[in-house]
């Protein structure tokens, strides 16, 4: 069963997301929800993307973008953009590229790829103190490289810097198996203090830091705390039912949002109300349908 208050988190993660790509005003930090969510509507989004491209790019730029794609079906594209020079935040979005957002998928798929290795080490121990002893030191090793490397670009999109973001769910897992608490008030005082803490880093309002490594460091600290009490309580601000749906079609809104954006940047280059309002309908609409026309009855036959 789905947990309401992940549901939730999923929800707010994509929203920011959306909104900082679309450059709303006090979403500056909004890349945040990155780091705190496959395949079917994976490979009908670059359906979409190989279908539409022929009526927006020339045949040069058809080119690369065939290419980006050959990368994301492989699950390598963050390493494309690693080695590229240009940064990913940077403010053109005309030489952005349709499938620039699908690095984080990349990683994760790369993730799971090294997940059996993992256990196949906690496995040997017995303890539970012990394994999350290892979870740490895998943690702490991967915190050290994201911290010490010098290039920006292999910083951000190469999974050995951004493994400890993974691990962090490890650790939430692991305590909350040894951890018992029967302080329900405690818990679900925790658990809002930090979603309003990861809301105020995700924000444009002043903090003590514009060091994105320290936030990036913070904001996942806070959302595996908000993990850790969902185990034991629901957090009531998460668990409503509009931020639930926008969990459940999160992954899909995700995938789908980014292509919207660049092509309508292709058309258009106004950045008014009634532009984000324009491309958010069409991001939604066509994530609702994909979500329920598409994903969700290939989930019904798959469980």
């Amino acid at each position: 069963m789905k947990s309401k208050d992940l549901q939730g988190l999923r929800g707010i993660a994509v929203i920011v997301v959306v909104l900082y790509h679309l450059k709303v005003k006090y979403v500056e930090r909004g890349f945040l929800g990155v780091d705190i969510r496959l395949l079917p509507s994976y490979a009908l989004v670059l359906c979409f993307i190989v279908l539409v491209m022929p009526f927006f790019l020339i045949l040069k730029e058809i080119d690369i973008a065939y290419w980006e794609l050959k990368h994301s079906l492989a699950f390598t594209i963050n390493f494309k953009f690693g080695a590229e020079t240009v940064s990913y935040f940077r403010k053109d979005i005309f030489f952005a590229s349709v499938v620039m957002h699908l690095w984080s998928l990349a990683l994760e798929m790369q993730f799971y790829l090294f997940v059996p290795f993992i256990y196949m080490v906690l496995n040997r121990f017995n303890e539970r103190r012990a394994r999350i002893a290892v979870i740490l030191s895998i943690l702490t090793g991967s915190l050290l490289s994201y911290c010490v490397e010098s290039n920006d670009q292999h910083r951000f999109y190469h999974l050995h810097n951004r493994l400890w973001q993974f691990v962090c769910g490890f650790v939430a897992h692991e305590i909350a198996l040894e951890f018992h608490s029967n302080r329900k008030w405690l818990l679900i005082t925790s658990s809002i203090c930090s979603l309003l803490l990861l809301c105020f880093f995700n924000g444009r309002l002043p903090l003590l830091t514009d060091n994105v490594g320290v936030l990036r460091v913070l904001t996942c600290f806070l959302t595996s705390l908000i993990v850790l009490c969902s185990n034991f309580s629901e957090n009531p601000l998460l668990a409503t039912r509009g931020l639930v749906y926008m969990g459940d079609i999160s992954y899909v809104l995700y995938l789908i949002h980014w292509p919207v954006i660049v092509f309508d940047h292709m058309i258009s280059v106004t950045q008014l109300l009634y532009y984000i309002l324009i491309v958010l309908a069409i991001s939604l609409v066509l994530s609702v349908l994909i979500h329920h026309l598409f994903e969700k009855p290939l989930l019904t036959k798959a469980f």
